[in-house]
C-alpha cells in the first residue's frame, strides 16, 4: 500500500471514529436535557419550602430545616409546646449520657487506683 493511500485510508478511520464520538457526545446531552426537564417536573410537582435561612429546599409538613434547624413556618401553640416538649427532652437524655458517662469514668479511675 502507498504512502498516499495509508493516509487516506487513516484520514477516514479518523473521520469516523469522529463521527461516532460526536454521535455519543450528542445523544449523552439529550439524555441529560431529558433527566434535567423530569427533575424539573418532579420539583416543580412537589411542594417544597425554601428555608429562610440556609435556603435548602424540603418539604412543606418539615416544620424545621433539616439542614440548618432553623424554622420554617409559624406554629400553634400546641405545635409550640409539642416542640419545646421534645427539646426538653432530648436536653434532658444529653444530661443523663454525660453524667453516666462520667460515672463510668470516675468509676474507670477508682478501679485503676485500687489495682496501683
Amino acid at each position: 500500500m502507498s504512502l498516499v493511500q495509508s493516509a487516506s485510508t487513516s484520514g477516514i478511520i479518523t473521520g469516523i471514529i469522529i463521527v461516532i464520538v460526536g454521535i455519543i457526545f450528542i445523544s449523552f446531552v439529550r439524555k441529560i436535557g431529558k433527566t434535567q426537564k423530569k427533575i424539573k417536573e418532579n420539583i416543580s410537582g412537589y411542594n417544597a419550602v425554601k428555608c429562610p435561612n440556609c435556603g435548602n429546599l424540603t418539604g412543606t409538613l418539615n416544620s424545621l430545616c433539616p439542614n440548618c434547624g432553623s424554622r420554617l413556618r409559624n406554629f400553634s401553640e400546641k405545635e409550640e409546646k409539642e416542640l419545646k416538649d421534645e427539646e426538653e427532652l432530648r436536653e434532658e437524655q444529653s444530661i443523663k449520657d454525660e453524667i453516666k458517662r462520667l460515672e463510668e469514668k470516675k468509676q474507670l479511675e477508682k478501679d485503676k487506683g485500687e489495682i496501683e
